[in-house]
């Protein structure tokens, strides 16, 4: 599967062992991680601003998840296809990419359920859907 994980996931992978660890440990073992420069950049700001972590952890962190992503750009959508229009991007990166779901905790991208077919889903929900997946192969 092709997962877009939206930076929060990232985020908190990076800055917990919880389940956004396992989620991107899940995505980088058994499927593929799609990510755009701003997904990088929006992942980087909010480790350096809001949890304060040095830049060499920064760099470390964001270039690991540089050097395992497939990079895509993202196409253009409607500005009415979310309510914060910071999200756009994550929303055109998963139609250009053809994504199978988005991992996200946003709840303003959470709150469409999906977006083109696309499902849109909370971090554990994409654990359960990726091992009921793996049991049925």
């Amino acid at each position: 599967m092709r997962v877009v994980l939206d930076a929060n996931v990232l985020v908190s992978a990076v800055w917990s062992k919880g389940v956004c660890a396992e989620v991107l440990a899940r995505v980088l073992a058994q499927h593929r991680l799609i990510a755009a420069e701003a997904t990088i950049d929006e992942t980087r700001k909010a480790l350096r601003e809001k949890f304060g972590f040095p830049d060499a952890l920064v760099a470390l962190s964001t270039e690991f998840i540089e050097r395992q992503a497939q990079f895509v750009r993202p196409k253009r959508v409607s500005t009415d296809a979310c309510r914060d229009p910071k999200d756009l991007y994550v929303l055109g990166l998963a139609v250009a990419a053809r994504a199978h779901c988005i991992v996200t905790g946003d709840p303003d991208l959470l709150v469409l359920g999906s977006y083109r077919d696309i499902p849109i889903v909370k971090p554990r929900e994409f654990l359960a859907l990726s091992i009921s997946r793996r049991e049925e192969e």
